[in-house]
């Protein structure tokens, strides 16, 4: 079972409570009560619907808060929707203009972790808040939710 789980030093995506959740869905060593459970907020656009399809798929079982944005057109539909939604992370299209597509997205929204999703090879090419991109190969939930882990948030949260 994956589950993001955080502690909140301030304001973090949308919280919930284990309390939520069937038993037998809590996670591992965790007790009713214990803490509070934040969804990252995910937008997914600018994908090959298909390719879209399964990876908001895999977000939501992850639990995951995922917001689908294919239907919106190029850079500045995905400009808009960051500015109505306001997610923790945007997966685009890993495009061949992908400096000009992620300094876009980060500059409307500096605190959003962007991962590319390559349509042709299974790869998620991450760009962290204020770090250096990253690679990760195949996508899997493991390797997606690593992808959100590394490329952080606004809310400066503890992952665990």
């Amino acid at each position: 079972m994956g589950c993001v789980l955080v502690r909140l030093k301030g304001p973090a995506g949308r919280a919930g409570s284990p309390e939520d959740l069937p038993p037998d869905r809590l996670p591992d060593g965790w007790r009713r009560g214990q803490t509070r459970w934040v969804t990252t907020r995910v937008l997914v656009g600018g994908l090959d619907p298909l390719v879209a399809r399964g990876l908001i798929q895999t977000l939501r079982d992850e639990h995951f808060e995922v917001y689908d944005a294919s239907g919106v057109g190029g850079v500045q539909g995905l400009l808009d929707e960051i500015g109505r939604v306001h997610p923790d992370a945007v997966i685009v299209r890993m495009a061949p203009d992908r400096e000009g597509t992620v300094e876009a997205l980060l500059e409307r929204s500096p605190g959003v972790g962007v991962i590319e999703c390559d349509d042709d090879r299974p790869r998620l090419r991450g760009h962290p808040v204020g770090g250096a991109p990253f690679v990760l190969e195949p996508v899997t939930a493991i390797t997606l939710r690593e992808a959100l882990r590394r490329t952080g948030s606004r809310s400066d949260a503890d992952v665990h």
